[in-house]
């Protein structure tokens, strides 16, 4: 019995040596055998993935690691006593390793090739990661190429659409594209330039589109333009506190100053035909940018605040620290020019709005006169002038009740003179005649000059025909003006442009119920230079 045992057992072993070296059988432990292929490349919505453990080909199936995969997709599973789990969208997908079934929620589907393990890891087939992303998946095997979602083609084609659905403020669709994988922070630069879809979408004040890109992870320092102005300049609070929240910095500051600045002060917007509008400030605006830590000791947003004649700005500047009484950049104090614009009483922290008489300012068409400056002379024993600069077609006069003479007005582009004067009264602390409609200018006027070094804006001193009762001042912009005057004879005896003032002599009568008066005036020899 021992001897035909080991007869056996020799006998057993030749033959397992001939067949395994047969042609056939070593073709199909060839093909049964799982080798690692570096050179197989796996490209997610167009971005390659470098993955630690490579793809592998088992039975002519490519079979991508697992855990190196999902880690790279940010994709969690877990694997336990041989089943992987995935839950998607709150859906359960199960696998088994060796097993071709594969269940999702309450469907089955069958794999051709099982999951399995090589080497103590866990490799999955094509068609089980399609499942799991219940995205395409496919091998190209000329290029040795997995590629998972979508193209390079497709992928650039959803980055344009992002931009154009942030251009137009299509919040679904800028979320169905970044659900397909197009970047929030992401360029093209030879189309949108140095821009993300956030600026776009900042720009149209597109504030649904991004609250749908800050979510899917864009970033507020990632952006070609600034934010921040872009958005005060559209007055949306809810954007910038969204912006903020993102990590906007409060405190930030470009050409106009901080933010905070920016947003407490008026803003001059021009359109294409060069003409301007004046944008007053948002005291919401300003709030928000308060809660997240904007200072008002850095800047000079008190002073903004003041012309712009905006008492809850200058009350929220205040309760945050801002002091009225520190110098600005123009080496005034805010308080200084409160006191200019009749509103000293406002530069306190108080609980209500303080009374002061207004008078509201409109052309000869009805239409509000934005800012100017005002000199008025009590009627009373001290004959006392007072000069009242405005903004908003408000000036406030911080006079006590009494009569008051009007003596001019002057704007950027007209200067309005009352040698007869229009009588005001404040009673019970109000203008008994709150609006004051101002004649159309009856002179037009050319300013030449004898040297060309002169400026071309200043101010032209009118007097009376003897040249001994001074009128006012007439303001100069580009060598034009225009004024309103009563009938009668006047004198232009000087310019100054600010540094010094030279000689003119240039007289005019203006005849009654004149309509339009065209005066050339010539700026002669320097006279002195103005005293700083």
């Amino acid at each position: 019995m021992k001897y035909v045992g080991q007869q056996s057992r020799i006998f057993c072993f030749i033959l397992a040596l001939l067949l395994f070296s047969s042609p056939y059988l070593a073709a199909a432990a060839k093909e049964t055998a799982a080798s690692a292929d570096s050179a197989i490349q796996v490209i997610a919505n167009g971005k390659p993935l470098d993955l630690v453990v490579k793809p592998i080909i088992l039975k002519g199936n490519v079979m991508l690691p697992m855990k190196s995969l999902f880690d790279k997709i940010q994709i969690n599973a877990s694997y336990e006593k041989g089943t992987i789990l995935v839950i998607r969208d709150g859906i359960r997908i199960t696998a088994s390793l060796n097993q071709t079934k594969v269940t999702i929620g309450d469907r089955v589907v069958q794999l051709t090739q099982p999951p399995t393990a090589q080497n103590g890891r866990i490799y999955i087939p094509v068609r089980l990661v399609a499942l799991i992303l219940n995205q395409d998946v496919t091998y190209d095997a000329a290029k040795k190429q997995v590629t998972i979602g979508f193209t390079q083609e497709q992928t650039d084609a959803f980055q344009r659409n992002l931009f154009e659905a942030a251009m137009h403020g299509d919040a679904a669709s800028a979320e169905a594209m970044l659900k397909k994988g197009a970047d929030p922070n992401g360029m093209l630069i030879k189309m949108y330039g140095q821009n993300t879809p956030l600026d776009y979408a900042v720009l149209k004040s597109a504030t649904d589109v991004v609250r749908v890109l800050l979510k899917y992870g864009a970033r507020v320092e990632h952006t070609g333009q600034d934010l921040g102005f872009t958005t005060i300049l559209h007055q949306n609070s809810e954007l910038l506190d969204m912006l903020l929240t993102a990590g906007l910095n409060p405190n930030s500051s470009g050409n106009t100053g901080t933010l905070l600045q920016t947003a407490s002060g008026i803003i001059g917007i021009g359109n294409e035909s060069g003409e301007f509008t004046n944008q007053l400030p948002n005291v919401a605006v300003v709030q928000v940018l308060l809660s997240h830590g904007a200072d008002p000791g850095i800047d000079d947003s008190l002073t903004q605040a003041v012309q712009a004649e905006s008492y809850p700005i200058i009350q929220a500047l205040l309760q945050a620290g801002a002091d009225p009484y520190k110098l600005d950049s123009n080496q005034s104090t805010p308080y200084q020019r409160s006191t200019s614009r009749g509103i000293s009483k406002w530069m306190k922290i108080q609980d209500k709005q303080p009374v002061i008489p207004v008078l509201h300012l409109v052309d000869d068409k009805g239409k509000p006169l934005f800012d100017g400056t005002l000199a008025l002379r009590s009627n009373d024993s001290t004959n006392r002038t007072q000069m009242f600069n405005w903004s908003v077609g408000t000036a406030y006069l911080d006079l006590p009740d009494g009569s008051y003479t009007l003596l001019n007005v002057s704007t950027y582009s007209t200067t309005t003179l009352m040698p007869k004067g229009i009588t005001l009264v404040i009673k019970d602390g109000q203008v008994e005649s709150p609006e004051l409609k101002l004649p159309a200018p009856n002179v037009l006027g050319t300013v030449s000059f004898s040297s060309p070094d002169f400026k071309d804006n200043g101010s032209l001193f009118i007097y009376d025909s003897t040249g001994k009762y001074y009128y006012g001042t007439i303001q100069v912009s580009n060598k034009k003006f225009q004024t309103y005057l009563p009938a009668g004879e006047y004198r232009i005896v000087e310019y100054n442009d600010g540094t010094a003032s030279f000689e003119v002599d240039s007289s005019f009568t203006l005849g009654e119920n004149a309509t339009q008066l065209d005066v050339s005036v010539t700026v002669g020899a320097l006279k002195q230079l103005n005293q700083h």
